[in-house]
């Protein structure tokens, strides 16, 4: 039951974030794969910027990208841990996706 709440509210804090706002974070593409970490695809990239709207926009606005630098991304998610659930490797899919995209020129 609590599994079955938890991923109902996930899904609508997930409409929610994309009718508030989360069209400006963008989807990735093939050319973002030159900014992103070494195995990385596009499909991760895009898993990586799926769980950063569910589980960062129920605290705070969500960032775009490109308002950060690469080097500050990681620890900006790193601060954030905990409060957003993350495991380690949401974590790494998250930091892959906000990097590459950072330097991204589709931002």
């Amino acid at each position: 039951m609590k599994n079955r709440l938890r991923t109902s509210l996930y899904a609508a804090i997930g409409i929610l974030a994309l009718a508030c706002g989360a069209s400006v974070i963008p989807l990735a593409t093939m050319a973002d794969l030159d900014h992103a970490p070494q195995g990385s695809t596009v499909s991760s990239l895009n898993l990586g910027r799926d769980i950063y709207v569910q589980k960062c926009s129920g605290c705070h606005r969500l960032r775009a990208p490109a308002e950060h630098s690469p080097e500050d991304w990681p620890g900006k998610v790193e601060r954030m841990l905990e409060k957003a659930r993350l495991t380690p490797d949401e974590k790494d899919l998250v930091i892959g996706y906000l990097v590459a995209m950072s330097l991204s020129d589709s931002n």
